[in-house]
């Protein structure tokens, strides 16, 4: 019978071991933070944080705003609304996703101002142009970030496009003559081991760009760091920053600025034990304690026992 019981208590030992193993700590920046947002078309109203804390948005448009809430009206795209919540020496980051699309594709565009069509067809949609003599053209591009058909047109003329995802979607461009319009550039920033980056960079002057300026502030707008180049690559501590870019070519220049967070780093299997692998070093203690006290080897089961149920409920908690 006692042998039974031990192989009970073995087995009861392990399963609070492997539970155990899987206990994570939550990081209390984070828990229950979120942006409220009630959105009506192309505006929405925001709120974050608590009217005594400092909030910081980001529109992701390049637009920026200050205070526990806001309001703000986009251009139709998809975008990523950023929020910095400082509340004594803490500061939290949040993010929350718009959405707000055409109802039919844009058929009119003029030479050196941006095309734009919000449109969502799959994850991964390819997009096909052609001029009036059936060439090939390369002036518009999808954007994933923004779910935007986007391009400056350089030549007038009508041009014929496909979308090709989850459903075929063909329509016409008609391009007009203008002057050549006000500068502008975007980008979207990236964060890979604490270095700040940025991509899918673009802007009015595309190819004409001779200089690429960044800049990496904190939320006080103090120099962290600066780079040359179009592609920015700038070491950071864990925190929230504003990573600007001014571009400037043979006719003017322009600029544009995004919040990036760079989180704390992962930390890497095997530094030190999760708050699950303490807990069961704790409770095997117990169990094998009283078993030495008893000197009943169904001690150990009870407790083996016992401690299976505790640890299933911390999990499950």
């Amino acid at each position: 019978m006692n042998r039974y019981v031990v192989w009970s208590a073995v087995i009861m030992m392990v399963s609070i071991t492997a539970i155990g193993c899987c206990v994570t700590e939550m990081s209390a920046d984070t828990a229950g933070a979120e942006i409220s947002m009630v959105q009506n078309g192309s505006y929405a109203a925001l709120m974050a944080g608590s009217p005594d804390d400092t909030v910081q948005w980001d529109f992701d448009d390049g637009s920026f705003a200050e205070g526990h809430s806001t309001g703000h009206t986009w251009q139709p795209g998809f975008y990523t609304v950023r929020a910095a919540v400082t509340s004594g020496n803490s500061t939290s980051y949040l993010e929350a996703h718009l959405g707000y699309y055409n109802s039919n594709p844009v058929t009119y565009g003029q030479c050196n101002a941006e095309y734009r069509y919000a449109v969502y067809n799959g994850p991964d949609p390819k997009l096909s142009v052609r001029d009036e003599q059936g060439r090939t053209v390369s002036w518009l591009t999808y954007d994933l970030d923004h779910r935007i058909v986007t391009g400056i047109p350089r030549e007038s003329g009508t041009y014929s496009a496909t979308l090709e995802g989850i459903r075929t979607i063909n329509w016409t461009i008609t391009v007009d003559d203008a002057p050549v319009m006000l500068h502008w550039v975007r980008f979207t920033s990236k964060v890979d081991d604490q270095v700040v980056t940025a991509e899918n960079i673009r802007g009015s002057a595309a190819d004409g760009v001779v200089r690429y300026s960044w800049v990496l502030s904190d939320l006080n707008g103090r120099l962290v760091s600066a780079f040359e180049g179009k592609i920015p690559s700038m070491a950071a501590d864990p925190g929230v920053y504003i990573l600007t870019l001014r571009s400037v070519s043979m006719t003017g220049s322009s600029a544009y600025s995004q919040m990036v967070n760079v989180p704390d780093p992962a930390p890497e299997s095997g530094d030190s034990p999760s708050m699950g692998v303490y807990i069961s070093a704790i409770m095997a203690t117990v169990a094998f304690a009283a078993y030495l006290i008893s000197g009943r080897i169904e001690a150990l089961a009870v407790s083996g026992a016992l401690g299976s149920i505790v640890m299933i409920l911390v999990v499950i908690l």
